[in-house]
């Protein structure tokens, strides 16, 4: 079974960089750019980690964290 791995950035390339690092080690791999995008991937399915940026354009991630945590 592969291991779900939410990743929620803004920059592209780093997003891009790590996301190929990751699938090339057989994780699924779900992206996310914002707070909001992350709250959409969330009703989607539900990861087994979050890699979570802390500085968003829509939202701070410690708070999204705490959400995170709360409702997951």
């Amino acid at each position: 079974m592969k291991h779900k791995i939410l990743l929620v950035d803004d920059q592209e390339e780093l997003r891009k960089l790590l996301s190929e690092s990751l699938r090339s080690r057989n994780y699924d791999v779900l992206e996310a750019v914002d707070g909001a995008s992350l709250k959409t991937a969330f009703t989607n399915t539900q990861p087994d980690v979050v890699l979570l940026d802390l500085r968003l354009p829509d939202a701070d991630g410690l708070d999204l964290l705490s959400a995170i945590k709360r409702n997951w």
